[in-house]
């Protein structure tokens, strides 16, 4: 069987494209857009500083070491 491949030509839609120029329309459309784009990425949250860090060992608690006592 043969396999057929087609080619989308998308050259039509590039029209359609908003283009970021700085106005107040066009800046929430694109943020929208980058914002779902980031959270399908499950990266929106490292973008944001939103992503928990891990809290730092204080020097003051002993730190969990290997005792070598029996």
């Amino acid at each position: 069987m043969a396999t057929v491949r087609q080619i989308q030509n998308v050259a039509n839609l590039i029209s359609s494209i908003q283009v970021l120029d700085g106005t107040e329309s066009v800046f929430p459309t694109w943020s929208s857009r980058l914002d779902d784009v980031l959270g399908f990425q499950n990266t929106l949250d490292i973008v944001k500083g939103t992503l928990p860090r891990p809290k730092e060992a204080s020097k003051t608690e002993p730190s969990a070491t290997w005792s070598v006592e029996y």
